[in-house]
């Protein structure tokens, strides 16, 4: 039968050697700590952004053919509508009425008209369109109702600038629009 070794006849391992195993030991754990470790959860991490976009992929694909055919249907010719030329365009005489129009309207909305300025001067420079400045202030709901109704208005108005300065409660809005006129 074999030989069986026992334990007791081991060779001792100087105590050198055994120093330099747990240092090498050590190494080895240290190295796993500091440069295995946190790669593996970054590629863990790349692993999880990967299969998000990978879904998000596969969604566009699976929605790009509907979007492709909604296209489609907004060029064909029927349902092609030109909004700035069936928009008619002021006539000179009508410009201060204009004015009262928007006023009645913020005021029909709750809003205060703090300032209204045409710039006539301006008019042939800017290509056949009318500049007005408007100065609110109210509600931003308030506001909000009163632009929806302005721009349904059958004009071609055009939204210059506009600016909301918060006054506590109420807030104060500068409007710069342009109008066209014939």
């Amino acid at each position: 039968m074999g030989k069986t070794l026992k334990i007791d006849k081991l060779p001792k391992l100087p105590r050198r050697s055994i120093i330099y195993m747990l240092v090498c030991g050590g190494g080895i754990l240290l190295f796993c700590l500091i440069g295995i470790f946190p790669n593996l959860r970054a590629i863990s991490d790349l692993d999880d952004e990967i299969a998000v976009l990978n879904h998000k992929i596969s969604e566009q694909k699976i929605l790009f053919p509907v979007f492709k055919k909604m296209l489609s249907r907004i060029e064909q010719p029927e349902n092609r509508k030109d909004p700035v030329n069936a928009r008619e365009k002021l006539k000179r005489d009508h410009i201060a009425g204009f004015s009262t129009v928007l006023a009645e309207l913020a005021e029909r909305n709750g809003l205060e008209i703090a300032g209204n300025t045409v710039d006539i001067r301006g008019f042939k420079e800017k290509g056949g369109f009318l500049e007005m400045n408007f100065s609110f202030s109210g509600s931003l709901d308030d506001f909000r109702l009163f632009f929806i109704r302005m721009i349904a208005l059958p004009y071609d108005i055009r939204v210059g600038r506009l600016e909301i300065q918060p006054l506590s409660e109420k807030k104060k809005f500068q409007l710069n629009l342009w109008l066209a006129l014939e």
